[in-house]
């Protein structure tokens, strides 16, 4: 039996992962998001190998001002190798850290807040229940229901129609009626 963790799994793991470090900043406005501009940006790639699978992470991540921005990269390649590890367990992961945008924030970072966050994942257990299975009802039986049938219906006389006899309109001078009038031979 073995497990399978796809792309997409990684990637949102590697998000939580560069989100805990403190001094990364969430960069997206909806024009970023359609052009690709979005931040932290990463990427994650699988290789199949004869040692087994080799995980390559890029990514790019928005930094608060001021901040040790160079140990806020550190951390970040921690977090991620770390999560990668206890979440998907991935021991080997190349993860490259590229520094995007530096934006001014009023609370400066300071390297004991990065030195001493919490960057490893707690991971919660799942507790599953297995199905207990339902007894299948007996069959009902069919019940005979008496069907009344329909009462016939009396059949009633129609008579026939009376012939109706035309009278002539008064042709007015400028009506319709003496338009037709004068139109007939």
């Amino acid at each position: 039996m073995s497990t399978t963790i796809g792309v997409k799994a990684l990637e949102k793991i590697v998000g939580q992962a560069i989100l805990r470090v403190p001094g990364t900043l969430t960069r997206a406005s909806n024009l970023d998001k359609i052009t690709g501009r979005a931040y932290p940006r990463y990427q994650v790639e699988l290789t199949k190998t004869e040692s087994g699978t080799q995980v390559l992470v890029d990514a790019t991540i928005a930094v608060a001002w001021p901040a040790p921005i160079t140990d806020i990269a550190v951390a970040v390649r921690t977090s991620v190798r770390t999560h990668l590890q206890v979440l998907a367990g991935i021991s080997e992961a190349t993860v490259n850290v590229a520094v995007g945008p530096v934006i001014p924030e009023p609370e400066r970072v300071t390297v004991e807040e990065v030195h001493t966050a919490r960057l490893t994942p707690t991971p919660r257990r799942i507790y599953t229940v297995q199905p207990q299975p339902r007894p299948i009802p007996a069959p009902v039986p069919l019940a005979t229901v008496p069907v009344r049938l329909p009462e016939p219906v009396a059949v009633a006389t129609v008579r026939p129609p009376v012939p109706v006899t035309a009278i002539h309109p008064v042709i007015r001078p400028g009506s319709a009626w003496e338009v037709l009038a004068h139109e007939r031979p």
